[in-house]
């Protein structure tokens, strides 16, 4: 089925009101979680969310125009939230279910021979950099493993939802 149409019948989600899909990909979420949305007020809370930011936010010259912030203005449901460091696995038999959207986004070297045919021919086409190709970090969604991956719990409890693998935990924060 087109993801427009599954993103309208289960989410009411305009696709053309979203500059990336990870923005769609965010509402829905909320969306389907029914969790309430409020502002951070606690400084060690939001140091903690910070540390699992995945974008370089020291480079002065941005053209990525979304920025992935798990869960920065979340405040826990309960008493006690947790924002864990862990190892994640997608499992083979969910990649075909998880091909047009990986759920896990990290920052990540793209590497020249990554890129679709497409994009080598605007890379040539454009001259972008005389014809060359920078290998440069970017927010990239893949079905690869995840190392040492900073999450909030309700964003981990979704991942196991959807059959997304803990191979380990490095820590655990507890905060209130």
């Amino acid at each position: 089925m087109n993801y427009t149409i599954i993103c309208l019948k289960n989410d009411s989600l305009y696709l053309s009101y979203y500059i990336l899909i990870s923005g769609i990909f965010n509402n829905s979420l909320y969306k389907s979680s029914e969790t309430e949305l409020k502002f951070m007020t606690n400084m060690d809370e939001y140091l903690t969310v910070e540390n699992g930011i995945h974008y370089d936010s020291s480079k002065l010259n941005s053209w990525i125009i979304y920025k992935d912030m798990n869960a920065l203005y979340s405040v826990p449901d309960a008493e006690i939230g947790y924002t864990l460091e862990v190892d994640l696995e997608i499992p083979v038999h969910l990649h075909d279910y998880f091909a047009d959207y990986p759920l896990v986004l990290e920052k990540q070297i793209v590497l020249e021979d990554w890129l679709s045919l497409y994009n080598e021919r605007l890379v040539q086409n454009k001259n972008v950099e005389g014809g060359k190709y920078l290998s440069e970090e970017k927010l990239v969604q893949t079905l690869f493993t995840k190392k040492n991956y900073v999450v909030y719990y309700q964003a981990l409890q979704t991942y196991i939802k959807f059959g997304i693998k803990v191979t380990k935990i490095h820590d655990t924060l507890k905060f209130q």
